[in-house]
């Protein structure tokens, strides 16, 4: 072993992720075996379960619009402000305090999860390097994230983050958000 990589502790970047119930061990298995096979570097997976997805992962409090013009109020959303809090201010530093980390957070999240995601970087850009966004729901609030995104990006002469987002095979107002 090389003089200085004696004693040097391995460690490792942090993906987190929301709907962590239904997504974790899907994910936990991709790593596994891509970290497996040389094609990544290993990663720390930290599923975090949603008790109200409507709370947790929209920014603002609205509901579910219909092309019939009707909504559809959904009375807990807009906590997403409330869920950085928490995850920057306790489950972070927790993370960082049990496990060998490397300052490289990475999000993921679909759908609702997505939109998080987009939201956590526009508005707290230093929190994750790295966004998955997955067929978020840029619809939300009459595309209120994607208008804050859109202004948020036109003011930055350089940023250092990454965003990825791909979408499923959605229709309507998930295409045109995305799109």
């Amino acid at each position: 072993m090389p003089a200085a990589a004696q004693g040097k502790k391995e460690s490792y970047a942090v993906i987190y992720m929301t709907d962590a119930d239904a997504n974790v061990n899907e994910i936990g298995s991709t790593i596994d075996f891509l970290a497996g096979t040389n094609f990544m570097p290993p990663l720390i997976v930290v599923g975090i379960a949603n008790t109200d997805r409507n709370r947790d992962l929209t920014p603002s409090h609205a509901g579910v619009k219909h092309s019939d013009g009707t909504v559809d109020p959904i009375p807990t959303s807009g906590g997403a402000d409330k869920f950085l809090d928490f995850i920057q201010t306790e489950l972070v530093p927790e993370i960082e305090k049990r496990y060998a980390t490397h300052p490289y957070r990475i999000f993921a999240g679909h759908s609702l999860g997505g939109l998080f995601g987009v939201y956590a970087l526009v508005s707290r850009p230093e929190l994750f390097n790295a966004c998955i966004a997955t067929s978020p729901s840029l619809w939300w609030d009459d595309f209120r994230v994607l208008h804050q995104a859109r202004e948020f990006f036109a003011k930055q002469k350089e940023f250092n983050r990454v965003l990825f987002f791909a979408l499923g095979n959605e229709g309507g107002d998930m295409t045109e958000g995305f799109e």
